[in-house]
């Protein structure tokens, strides 16, 4: 029996179309989304290193204040 020119061979044509298509779709949807993660990943990363920049700043001068503080003749009679 032959397949050839028959519904049974057009259906399976369509078939196999429609599911090629289909796997294409979630490929690219796929890597849509790892792309999507990644660059979230990268903006966090970016953030905490901001985030971080600026608490070593605020601390340092904290720790430049209270440095300056210290220096001052009426602190150094306060601290005796």
């Amino acid at each position: 029996m032959s397949l050839k020119g028959s519904k049974t061979e057009e259906n399976l044509k369509e078939a196999f179309a429609g599911e090629s298509q289909a796997n294409r779709r979630y490929l690219y949807f796929d890597i849509l989304k790892r792309l999507v993660i990644q660059q979230l990943v990268s903006q966090s990363v970016k953030q905490k290193q901001i985030l971080s920049l600026q608490f070593k700043v605020k601390h340092m001068s904290t720790q430049i204040c209270i440095q300056e503080w210290q220096k001052q003749p009426e602190t150094k009679a306060l601290m005796k």
